[in-house]
């Protein structure tokens, strides 16, 4: 359950890092710009960036996955591929196709037989392992999680519990409560009530029973870990607190908290009201509810290793060790990030000469020290960094002394054998990826770059893009809201057949209203850098907006 903390930390690593830094974690692109391979620790293709999404499985396989079009978040068809980047067969009936990778199997597995695939056959779905041996048989809606040897599927009108072997334990109805986002943790799952006077939380047995808990109701609750989950004991603002609460319902001595995480490891994050400002504060707390760490700082994150990043007000953040000691501090107020490697990511905030909004971007280590990548620390050993090119955070591989790679690239994953995944943005589509994908905002401007627009046959426009709607002398272009662009279309005017000029386009608008209006149309082949495209498409939108078009 998160704390807030988490959001109040990454207002500005949201401007800064981007979107498609966080798509490592989310595991789904942002737009068909961002190609994934593999590339080794002197920057070449391994696998060449091709795939829209490459995740590492482990024990020598990759999965590549394509998503549907117009999404980002629903992988439609996925191949294996083994180390070289070569399809791994996996035989399964006529029809059958490989969906993706279960949504919870996001680590590495340690044996080939730990790997389960979704595998689809026309709208249904199943499970099949990687020697496609068929567990589940694709008769449901859609099978959503494998946890503790239970998988979560959706059946017409109920939620399905189900073994490893396949079979039938229990079911809930998905018109009662919805188990989506959540899978089973110490053998309970949580369900959201859908019931909107009464919507609160519910833990379940595989075989659809509840847990008796003497609540009422549970605002919301998190997953078991340690014994307790975190919930929210009552309605949100009338009087509801937070405490973690074993399996029987009792409350972890009795203690009441404003919110409090999962524990890890013995200790769990919890959040205390004080002052006559009711000022939130930030603390760590034991198995007896006791605050080892006392609620003292504006934020608490933990890290892989144990220790925690704490922020304070005046002093930016710092580490601590499980004893609330301070592990190092630093000579700049940071914002720092996680990481489970010695080099914490970091912002620099309180440089004079810097925006507040965009900071400066750097690493810091577990000793104090603050290095930026013309002052790499780390001797004859190669890793990713980033920089700023043209109002952009991009990464790229580096050593000590210079860029192993070109800073192009986007995220990095480091896996076995100095292998690393990365995203490449490539500088134009095919027409594939253009039809496959609706945020296509950062496709139309490389085209701008690459090719010329005004003047170039209707015949030779299609070719690279297709059609989606059109007329005499007119065609339109759906892009979608994106990911980080306002736009919602493109619309392009001809004369004899070729290209005459194209503009920003409300794809709810009337064509012939939008073809007889005079502003904000492009008549010269133009080529827009450091994000002025994205800009002038963003102000279009808000003047439109304003005038209630």
């Amino acid at each position: 359950m998160k704390t807030g903390g988490e959001g109040i930390r990454n207002k500005v690593a949201v401007v800064i890092l981007t979107v498609a830094m966080l798509l490592l974690h989310s595991g789904a692109p942002c737009s068909a710009l961002q190609k994934y391979g593999v590339i080794d620790s002197k920057g070449r293709w391994i696998i060449p960036p091709t795939h829209q999404y490459i995740a590492w499985l482990g024990d020598g396989l990759y999965i590549a996955t394509e998503f549907e079009y117009g999404s980002v978040i629903y992988p439609m068809r996925a191949a294996v591929l083994d180390y070289q980047g070569r399809p791994v067969s996996i035989p399964l009936p006529d029809g059958y196709h490989v969906r993706g990778i279960l949504s919870n199997m996001n680590k590495p597995v340690q044996s080939r037989s730990d790997i389960l695939l979704v595998i689809r056959n026309g709208q249904k779905e199943g499970v099949c392992d990687i020697a496609g041996k068929i567990i589940i048989a694709p008769i449901y809606e859609s099978i959503k999680t494998y946890s503790e040897g239970y998988f979560t599927a959706i059946d017409d009108q109920k939620t399905v519990f189900l073994n490893r072997e396949g079979q039938v334990l229990g079911s809930v109805s998905t018109w009662d409560f919805d188990f989506t986002a959540n899978d089973f943790h110490e053998g309970v799952i949580v369900g959201q009530s859908r019931n909107r006077v009464n919507c609160g939380c519910k833990f379940f047995r595989p075989d659809g029973s509840q847990l008796d808990l003497p609540f009422p109701l549970l605002s919301s609750a998190s997953q078991f870990s340690e014994g307790y989950a975190g919930v929210i004991v009552g309605i949100f603002g009338n009087g509801s607190f937070a405490t973690l609460i074993n399996k029987k319902g009792e409350l972890l001595a009795n203690k009441k908290f404003e919110c409090v995480q999962s524990f890890q490891s013995g200790q769990a994050i919890a959040v205390v009201a004080t002052g006559p400002h009711h000022q939130r504060k930030f603390g760590v707390v034991d198995h007896s509810g006791n605050f080892v760490i006392p609620a003292i700082y504006d934020g608490l994150m933990v890290n892989d290793d144990q220790t925690y990043i704490a922020t304070l007000s005046s002093k930016g953040d710092f580490l601590i060790d499980r004893a609330g000691r301070a592990v190092c501090e630093y000579h700049e107020k940071l914002e720092l990030f996680r990481s489970d490697t010695p080099l914490l990511m970091c912002v620099i905030r309180d440089r004079a000469a810097l925006p507040t909004y965009t900071g400066y971007m750097a690493y810091a280590d577990r000793h104090g020290h603050i290095f930026d990548v013309t002052q790499w620390p780390v001797a004859n050993v190669v890793a990713p960094a980033w920089t700023v090119e043209s109002g952009t955070a991009w990464e790229g591989l580096r050593s000590r002394k210079s860029w192993v790679t070109p800073t192009r690239f986007r995220c990095f994953q480091q896996l076995p054998e100095d292998r690393w995944i990365a995203i490449y943005s490539s500088k134009i589509s095919d027409r594939h990826d253009w039809e496959m994908n609706l945020d296509r905002m950062d496709l139309f401007q490389n085209l701008l770059a690459s090719q010329n627009l005004i003047g170039m046959p209707r015949s030779r426009l299609t070719e690279l893009l297709g059609t989606d709607e059109s007329g005499p002398d007119w065609i339109r272009f759906k892009c979608g809201s994106g990911c980080s662009h306002g736009a919602t279309g493109i619309l392009i005017q001809f004369a004899g057949e070729r290209v005459r000029r194209w503009r920003v386009s409300d794809v709810i608008s009337a064509t012939a209203s939008e073809l007889s209006d005079q502003r904000d149309w492009f008549s010269k082949d133009v080529v827009f850098v450091d994000n002025r495209y994205v800009q002038k498409v963003q102000a279009v939108r808000h003047r439109n907006k304003r005038q209630g078009r």
